[in-house]
């Protein structure tokens, strides 16, 4: 019998998808948004990225606090002059209130194949990090491999339908996993292919599997 998927979210996960949580920042947004005058494809455009976008989906689920780097950014934009913006580090504080106010054990539940892991994860960002790219929201190649880890058995097959810079591929063959991934953006396509294919000339020198990793060619369809 499958699980209800509902159930298989975490709390945390279902505290930041809930529309009906983080009333006061989810309503800011929508007023940063209004005195903008901009939808959010037009925010993205005009920011040259997407990482806004969680920011003014204030009206549904997946909504998240942007981060304070991209906040100065939005702060740069055009807007209604009657509109007074908060202080970042003062959303930050509400933000992280709220969020920490679930009980954490509650989100610890081991992963049935791999004894250790739990669904709460934390880990560093790429940024400075050889697994770092052009591509806006690149991942953590070892986050990947931890995942990977954790879900898959050695041999089996990992698919990534929204490929970006191919961080998954490369986690996949560190991790000795048939790998298929889709990308329809050209660019992001070019760029994981090299990535996957040239794994071991990014590898850092006292990477343990320097060397051990040869060059393929990635099929293309």
């Amino acid at each position: 019998m499958s699980k209800d998927p509902d159930q298989q979210r975490s709390p945390l996960q279902k505290l930041l998808d809930d529309p009906t949580k983080f009333p006061n920042l989810r309503d800011y947004a929508r007023q940063f948004q209004a005195a903008l005058g901009m939808t959010r494809g037009q925010v993205n455009k005009a920011l040259g990225h997407q990482k806004a976008e969680h920011f003014f989906r204030w009206d549904r689920a997946q909504w998240r606090l942007v981060t304070e780097k991209t906040y100065k950014q939005l702060l740069k934009l055009p807007r209604d002059p009657a509109f007074e913006p908060r202080p970042w580090t003062e959303l930050k504080t509400e933000y992280d209130r709220l969020k920490d106010s679930y009980p954490k054990e509650e989100e610890s539940r081991f992963f049935e194949y791999q004894k250790g892991v739990t669904e709460v994860i934390t880990h560093s960002t790429v940024a400075g990090q050889w697994h770092n790219s052009d591509h806006p929201t690149t991942k953590p190649v070892p986050l990947a491999q931890i995942l990977i880890r954790s879900t898959c058995r050695p041999g089996g097959v990992i698919l990534d339908a929204f490929m970006g810079s191919g961080s998954v591929g490369m986690a996949a063959r560190l991790e000795g996993r048939k790998f298929i991934g889709i990308e329809k953006e050209r660019q992001w396509f070019d760029l994981a292919t090299q990535r996957i294919n040239n794994l071991d000339d990014l590898l850092p020198k006292k990477h343990p599997q320097k060397g051990k990793i040869t060059s393929l060619d990635v099929s293309q369809m």
